[in-house]
């Protein structure tokens, strides 16, 4: 196996994790049909032994008394439910980050208790990072099973899916919690290198795996310059994201509308369902439930009803509950969905409308995730009011579709290694563009123009001798701009007075907004609906002194000094390139993801200089 690497793809999700494997050797490289593998054995209890064999296991885990760890289908079901973690992979995310309705959900609210309570402290980051230690360790165990050579001579590459709306600090913890869980340590053997490590977006994932087994499979009739969207339906969040068919043979695409995503996956539903089931079985009968009757009949929703729940308001359903068998309409069933299904709705419209704003309607919309097998959800998406009454919605009702995100960041780590040019030869699918999810710009002032700027922004700079228009934004790219496609010079200079000297330096602070029309100036983003955020800061560091500079004259017959330089903006991947020049030599150079899932640069963070 001369040359093989080890791509591990794993799937952390909200309720359910899920790992997928390959191997990639020279010259032989898996694809989505040959060399693909899941891990299917999960360590379980005596009585749950009918979920050994799944694709997935249960994202929870409990701390027991004596500091022994449980995790996924381990945890005891006489534990009560207020001394488990599950869910917290959502607080990961910033509480401002988290709708208020969600933070303050039933679930999300006994997590933070639980963290709070927790001796010795731990943040949601130890807690994530103890269940992926356990995870990791087991699902090495079972791949090594399958290989002839130990893994410990075998270069590792792992990928981690991440929510597409998951913002940097988000995917700053996760990363994190993957160091603390161990998964980047060096190897034992001393031979290799520690296992690198790469983030994907979820739905990203979702396509890589699904769209070339569909094609394979001839299960699409779609042309070059024809679009798709993929939409994740997840435990804690739907995501959802747009691709255009750039060439068929090889495949190519690239994002057509920048991806998106809410709070609205499956667990929202079940806690709607809990609260309609408590609601009409009375608190007396819900009270007397024993913790493993409330967890079958949790378990006869989660693999029944919640998939088979189809758009009959007429339909009969039954729950086993306390002994007794309890009778439930599709209209009760429906009901639950009150909350997720605007949500989700909007999130398709909203791609929908992207992309005829660009070209004509998307060719197709594919479901896939565990929550994404249920069939209301392609009901409500194509009836006649809803968004997608024009355009066919696929489903896979197999394992396939929940084991796309792990399949899928397989995929994603292997391509991430290989040229453009073997991605084409080895049959992967090559993203040719994606699309900004936020606008990126700074603050600088410009010379006033009654026809540009506002009067309120009109300032008298005294060195330059004319009036100026403070703290206007220069954006570099807006979201939604085609990434692949951005080149532009911005011309900047400095100015200092006679009395200045010493060295010649600037900073700037970069920002983020999510809006296509960001404010333009300081002043009116305290206005704007959408808000700013502060991400990362441009430091030029220039070379001589501010008494080297050429020397000029301004209006009022001052001695000033001034520096000229440029700002060139150019993209490569999911990479926004800053590179400032003055003189041909780069003073200044910046990396920003546009994903927001992995950014780099050789620069050092400060805070803003005047």
């Amino acid at each position: 196996m001369g040359g093989a690497t080890l791509y591990i793809g794993l799937d952390f999700g909200t309720t359910f994790s899920g790992v997928a494997y390959a191997i990639s050797t020279e010259g032989k490289h898996p694809d989505e049909h040959t060399g693909m593998y899941i891990v299917r054995r999960w360590p379980t209890t005596a009585t749950q032994n009918r979920f050994h064999t799944r694709v997935k296991v249960p994202s929870k885990l409990h701390y027991g008394a004596d500091g022994e760890l449980f995790w996924g289908y381990l945890v005891p079901e006489e534990v009560s439910e207020d001394l488990v973690f599950e869910w917290f992979k959502l607080l990961l995310a910033d509480e401002e980050d988290i709708p208020t309705d969600v933070f303050k959900s039933k679930k999300l609210t006994r997590m933070r208790q639980l963290l709070n309570d927790m001796k010795p402290a731990k943040t949601v980051v130890d807690v994530v990072a103890d269940y992926l230690r356990l995870l990791w360790k087991h699902a090495l165990v079972e791949i090594g099973k399958t290989q002839q050579m130990p893994l410990d001579i075998i270069p590792i590459h792992v990928t981690i899916t991440v929510p597409a709306i998951w913002k940097d600090s988000a995917n700053k913890r996760m990363k994190s919690a993957v160091q603390r869980a161990g998964i980047l340590d060096e190897r034992t053997s001393g031979i290799m290198e520690a296992p690198e490590l790469s983030l994907v977006p979820e739905p990203e994932a979702a396509a890589r795996a699904t769209l070339p087994s569909l094609q394979a499979r001839r299960e699409i009739d779609m042309s070059e310059g024809d679009s798709f969207i993929i939409c994740d339906c997840g435990g804690g969040t739907v995501d959802i994201i747009s691709y255009t068919m750039e060439n068929m043979n090889p495949l190519v695409i690239s994002e057509c509308v920048a991806g998106d995503g809410d709070l609205c996956g499956g667990v929202f539903l079940d806690e709607e369902f809990e609260r309609a089931m408590k609601s009409n079985l009375g608190a007396e009968v819900w009270d007397a439930a024993s913790p493993t009757e409330l967890k079958d009949m949790a378990m006869d929703w989660e693999v029944g009803i919640k998939e088979c729940i189809a758009g009959d308001p007429q339909a009969k359903f039954t729950i086993r509950l306390a002994g007794n068998t309890w009778r439930l309409s599709g209209g009760e069933i429906m009901r639950c969905f009150r909350i997720i299904k605007p949500k989700i709705k909007r999130l398709v419209k909203a791609q929908i409308d992207g992309i005829k704003a660009k070209k004509k309607l998307p060719k197709l919309v594919i479901l896939v995730g565990g929550f994404g097998r249920c069939q209301y959800i392609r009901h409500f998406l194509t009836e006649d009011k809803g968004p997608c009454r024009a355009i066919r919605v696929m489903q896979n009702p197999d394992d396939a579709s929940v084991s796309a995100i792990a399949r899928g960041a397989v995929l994603a780590g292997i391509d991430g290694c290989k040229q453009a040019d073997d991605i084409h030869a080895q049959g992967g699918t090559l993203i040719r563009a994606r699309c900004s999810r936020f606008s990126y710009g700074w603050v600088f002032d410009d010379y006033f123009d009654p026809e540009k700027h506002s009067e309120e922004d009109k300032v008298f700079d005294e060195v330059r001798s004319r009036h100026m228009a403070q703290d206007q934004f220069a954006w570099v790219i807006l979201k939604g701009d085609e990434v692949a496609s951005v080149s532009n010079r911005h011309q900047f200079d400095l100015v200092f007075s006679e009395f200045d000297s010493g060295p010649i330096r600037k900073s700037y602070r970069i920002y983020e907004c999510a809006s296509e029309n960001p404010p333009t100036s300081l002043r009116a983003s305290r206005c704007s609906p959408t808000p700013l955020k502060a991400v990362d800061t441009l430091v030029l560091k220039m070379p001589g002194k501010i008494e080297e500079l050429p020397m000029t004259i301004n209006n009022d017959g001052k001695v000033i000094y001034t520096f000229e330089y440029e700002w060139k903006v150019e993209a490569a991947g999911a990479t926004l390139g800053l590179t400032a020049w003055h003189d041909d030599k780069i003073i200044s150079h910046k990396e920003i993801d546009i994903d927001g899932v992995d950014a780099q640069g050789d620069m050092d963070m400060e805070d803003d200089e005047d």
